[in-house]
């Protein structure tokens, strides 16, 4: 058996880069950047107002002048206009260009309107160059505005639309097979016996996929047959780029799938990883490099090693550059196992900002339905220890 730290870094290491694609703008959302994006010009590209109200030359308001006749409306969308000489202004909008000859804003609360004299109200404090928004004040042409890794907010999308970029370049989301495996699986929908249980791991591990933005997921399922799971894996494994399986991986007499995998020449890097839960997990590259993963049949073996080892697998090979996130534990846990404990938890915030995590009642891991009101689970390291109320433990998110 390897270690968790061996396991993560031998699928890191596994991780080949999927293509780079072009991606239209307004479909780039969640999807993983792939090249700088940088400025065009300056941000903003002329000074700007900030305000309603109008604009005016400072030094007329430092010679006393508080009486402002209007020559010209400055609305947002159009070019600069010139202020005259003199006691006079623009009236201005919020966004608009300031006009030539004007370097300060007054609001429109500050002023009282007579036609086209605008009067600035008694006691207001007039202070050169506010409420504008300087040339270049948010960034510089040739800026670095977003790295390649981010995954796409809305924010950043706004961001890449103000940089004039209609065509992003972003990784390819790769094809993904999740199998489920056992006789005793039948359809969601329909009668079931006793004997039998719905496919609730495949949904599961889905669902993950979809979560993080990896949406070209097809679910497949297979019996217990070696001679079936050989000719179903094959066609498989030609239309996708990453297969994972479920069940099957562990010591049984039915547990076929390492056996077929290395009849199918697929190279096995580990199996079996000192944790729980999940201890059986499988994980092999075949020989033009894809990758397949083979996950314990519990479902919450299942759904920790998805999130666990899948999920940052594919965000690598996209690119990503997401950190480790912890969080610190709510109230002590005693751990006597002596391996690396995932542990199912509860997210809690409090009014000062705090963020704990609030272990739950888990016991076994085919007890999927205690995972209802979690959030996630933390990585702990192996025992036997206590870990007190607050130490600081990994993070991963069920989405």
């Amino acid at each position: 058996m390897i270690t968790v730290a061996q396991a993560e870094k031998i699928i890191s290491a596994a991780a080949r880069p999927f293509p780079a694609v072009s991606c239209r703008l307004e479909k780039a959302a969640g999807r993983i950047l792939r090249e700088n994006i940088v400025a065009d010009r300056d941000h903003p590209a002329a000074d700007r107002s900030s305000m309603d109200g109008i604009a005016v030359a400072f030094k007329q308001w430092q010679k006393g002048t508080w009486r402002f006749k209007r020559t010209g409306v400055q609305k947002a969308g159009i070019p600069a206009l010139s202020l005259k000489r003199g006691a006079v202004c623009a009236e201005i909008m919020t966004g608009g260009l300031m006009p030539r000859g004007a370097d300060s804003v007054i609001p429109v609360e500050d002023i009282l309107w007579e036609k086209n004299i605008a009067t600035v109200r008694s006691r207001v404090v007039v202070k050169h160059g506010q409420y504008v928004r300087r040339r270049g004040q948010d960034y510089r042409r040739g800026k670095v505005l977003l790295k390649k890794g981010a995954r796409l907010t809305p924010p950043h999308v706004a961001i890449a639309a103000a940089a004039g970029r209609p065509v992003l370049k972003v990784a390819a989301t790769p094809r993904v097979a999740v199998i489920g495996t056992g006789d005793e699986l039948v359809a969601v929908s329909g009668r079931i016996n006793p004997h039998q249980v719905r496919p609730s791991n495949a949904y599961a591990v889905r669902a993950a996929l979809l979560a993080r933005g990896f949406d070209r997921v097809t679910c497949y399922q297979l019996r217990d047959r070696e001679s079936e799971i050989l000719r179903r894996l094959r066609i498989i494994l030609k239309a996708h780029d990453v297969i994972v399986l479920s069940g099957g991986v562990s010591m049984g007499k039915l547990d076929l799938i390492p056996g077929a995998l290395a009849k199918m020449k697929v190279r096995v890097l580990f199996h079996k990883v000192m944790q729980k839960p999940g201890k059986p997990f499988w994980f092999g590259v075949t020989g033009d490099k894809k990758a397949i993963f083979a996950l314990p049949g519990n479902p919450v073996s299942t759904q920790v090693c998805a999130c666990r080892y899948v999920i940052p697998f594919l965000e690598k090979a996209s690119g990503s550059v997401e950190r480790p996130v912890y969080i610190r534990l709510a109230r002590a846990f005693a751990l006597k196992e002596k391996k690396t404990f995932f542990l199912p938890v509860t997210v809690q915030g409090n009014a000062k900002g705090q963020r704990r995590a609030v272990p739950a009642d888990f016991r076994m891991s085919g007890n999927f339905s205690a995972l209802a009101g979690t959030d996630g689970f933390v990585e702990l390291p192996k025992g036997p220890r206590v870990y007190k109320a607050g130490f600081a433990a990994r993070f991963f998110s069920w989405s």
